[in-house]
């Protein structure tokens, strides 16, 4: 999937690209809402470009609705590629390379027009597909950290190896770029964090020992050490190799804590 923090460009370059002729009627913007709602993605995929070619039918209050449905749906859609992989296959090798980029300006056009004080549109966003220290999630962070963390956190738990990939890297995210967050905020935060270290994904466990290296203490230090000396590492495909990319994350970590603290 590629990074959501490339949305922007492609969403406006898309809506500022073409304009609907004047004569779109009604009757076709209600059809075309319709189709966002088609089983068949290609019929989605081409209802959602024709809409967001008329900036004045794209931000109005229906669309909007529908667009979060859209995200919605797709959000699912690739929880059930995964699910239905095992976490080794995504969109690309179900609807082809297009489907990240499609993804990536529905994804940006509800970030753009989708009122955040309705907690259904954080919620969509939180849970979207998109990478954990992305400028999209800063900006959800710092934004609205405080409605879509309880997501994040669920995401953590969750069956699917990519998604809990992400969401712990989402973790730490969020502890950097929340307003002022609280003492209680931060402890479950680290609770995810020290959860995420005994992971059976090497790559979750990478990620919570990188969150480790942003929330953590001096007092953390003996726990990051014990994984660099003990975690179990990954078999490479070729069944010989063996590497261990956790430990030589917790050694990174080790060192920011350090260098973190002598700047105190």
């Amino acid at each position: 999937m590629k990074s959501a923090s490339l949305y922007a460009g492609l969403f406006v370059l898309m809506v500022s690209f073409h304009a609907f002729g004047q004569g779109t009627s009604t009757q076709t913007t209600m059809d075309l809402l319709k189709q966002l709602q088609s089983s068949d993605f290609q019929k989605r995929e081409k209802a959602f470009e024709i809409l967001s070619r008329n900036p004045a039918v794209f931000r109005t209050l229906a669309t909007s609705a529908a667009l979060v449905d859209l995200l919605i749906r797709e959000n699912e859609e690739i929880e059930s590629a995964h699910g239905a992989s095992g976490g080794a296959a995504g969109m690309p090798e179900k609807y082809g390379e297009g489907y990240s980029e499609y993804y990536a300006q529905v994804l940006g056009a509800v970030d753009q027009i989708g009122d955040k004080r309705n907690p259904k549109v954080v919620a969509a966003l939180a849970n979207g597909s998109y990478n954990g220290d992305s400028e999209f999630i800063k900006k959800l962070a710092k934004e609205h950290g405080m409605e879509a963390l309880p997501v994040i956190l669920e995401m953590c738990k969750g069956g699917i190896t990519p998604r809990r990939m992400q969401a712990q890297e989402s973790l730490g995210t969020f502890a950097l770029n929340m307003p002022s967050p609280t003492a209680s905020t931060l402890a479950t935060i680290r609770t995810a964090v020290l959860d995420g270290l005994a992971d059976k994904s090497m790559a979750v466990r990478q990620n919570a020992v990188k969150d480790l290296g942003i929330i953590g203490t001096r007092d953390d230090i003996p726990l990051l050490r014990r994984v660099a000396d003990e975690d179990p590492g990954v078999l490479l495909p070729d069944k010989k190799t063996r590497r261990y990319f956790v430990r030589e994350t917790a050694q990174k970590s080790i060192a920011d804590i350090n260098r973190r603290f002598r700047q105190h």
